[in-house]
C-alpha cells in the first residue's frame, strides 16, 4: 500500500460556507496509522451532512476545533484493511460516524485522522464501528446512515427531540 493517499482539504475557515467549499482542494497526503483500538478504513463512500459545511465556517471553532488543513467528512462506508481490534478484521464491511467528540478537538486525535471521510482512508475507533453482514452487496446504501440515522434514533427515541406542539417524542 502507498504511504500516501488523496484527500480533500479544507485551509481556511471562511464565513460564506458556498466560498468555504469551492476553496476545498484535492491533495496528497499521508496515509493515517490507526492507533491502538482504531481500524484502517479504505473509503469507498462518504456522505455530506449539515455539520459538515457548518464546521467550514469556524462558527463552531470554540466547541469543536478542526485544526487546519483540515478532511472534513463524517459518515464512512468502506472495508477494513488494518485493526488492532479482536472484533474486526481485514476485508470486513463497516460503516461509521467519525462525529464532533471524536475529530474535532485540539490537539488532533492522530495525524491525518480520524475525521476525513473525503478520503481514501480513514482511521477510525473500533467502538464507533458497524460491521456490515458478510455479503453486503451495495455499500453506497448504508453510507448515509450513521449520522442520519444517529439523529434519527436520538429523536425518536432518547426524548431527544420534541414534536411541533412541545410535546417530547420518544
Amino acid at each position: 500500500m502507498s504511504s500516501t493517499m488523496k484527500a480533500w482539504r479544507l485551509a481556511a475557515y471562511n464565513a460564506d460556507p458556498s466560498a468555504a467549499i469551492d476553496s476545498l482542494t484535492l491533495e496528497d497526503v499521508p496515509v493515517p496509522s490507526p492507533a491502538e483500538g482504531q481500524l484502517l478504513i479504505k473509503v469507498q463512500y462518504a456522505s455530506l451532512n449539515p455539520i459538515d459545511w457548518k464546521l467550514f465556517t469556524g462558527n463552531y471553532h470554540a466547541n469543536f476545533p478542526c485544526q487546519l488543513p483540515y478532511t472534513p467528512g463524517f459518515d464512512v462506508a468502506g472495508t477494513v484493511t488494518e485493526s488492532s481490534s479482536p472484533s474486526f478484521s481485514p476485508g470486513d464491511l463497516v460503516i461509521a460516524d467519525i462525529g464532533l467528540q471524536t475529530s474535532c478537538k485540539l490537539p488532533p486525535p492522530s495525524p491525518g485522522g480520524p475525521a476525513g471521510a473525503l478520503a481514501q482512508f480513514a482511521a477510525v475507533p473500533a467502538d464507533i464501528c458497524v460491521k456490515l453482514p458478510a455479503g453486503t452487496a451495495d455499500l453506497a446504501k448504508y453510507a448515509g446512515l450513521p449520522l442520519a440515522g444517529m439523529t434519527s434514533f436520538q429523536a425518536l427515541f432518547t426524548s431527544a427531540a420534541r414534536s411541533m406542539t412541545g410535546a417530547t417524542l420518544g
